[in-house]
Order: structure tokens, then sequence, then C-alpha cells
């Protein structure tokens, strides 16, 4: 009287490799090592470059890669906007 069809259900892998390989991802670690490369370069051109201040270069180093983090997820960055 019914009839079934039989389900196939594909393995997806771990959440941590689908995380890591979504284009998201991807685009997020990609602005992040560039916003932090200009955070860096920052430091270099408005200063001397000696490494007694290691707070001032972590500092401006992560404060570029945050910014650049935030340009990848804002709305615009996801293609909503």
């Amino acid at each position: 009287m019914f009839e079934f069809k039989q389900l196939e259900i594909k393995p997806e892998g771990s959440a941590v490799k689908r995380f890591l390989k979504s284009p998201q991802t991807i685009k997020a670690i990609i602005f992040f090592v560039i916003g932090s490369t200009i955070g860096f370069l920052y430091y270099w051109a408005n200063g001397v470059l000696d490494f007694k201040h290691i707070s001032d270069i972590m500092l401006d180093t992560l404060a570029g890669g945050f910014f650049g983090l935030f340009l990848a997820n804002t709305p615009c960055g996801r293609g909503k906007c």
C-alpha cells in the first residue's frame, strides 16, 4: 500500500574539515593575513623598526588583522548587500 524510497545518506566528514574548507572561512583567513600585513607595514612606516617595543608591533599587527576580519564578515563582504 505504501511505498518508501531508500534515503541515501552520504558521510559529510568532520565539522572541523567542513568549517576550514568553507569559502567564508578561507576568505576570512586571507583578509586577516592581509590586514595583519598592512598593520605591520603601518608600524614600520611610522617608526624605526626596533624590536624593543614588541607590544606595539603586536598591537598594530593584530588591529590590522581584526580590521581585515571585520571587512571579510560584513554583509557586503559576504555578498548580501
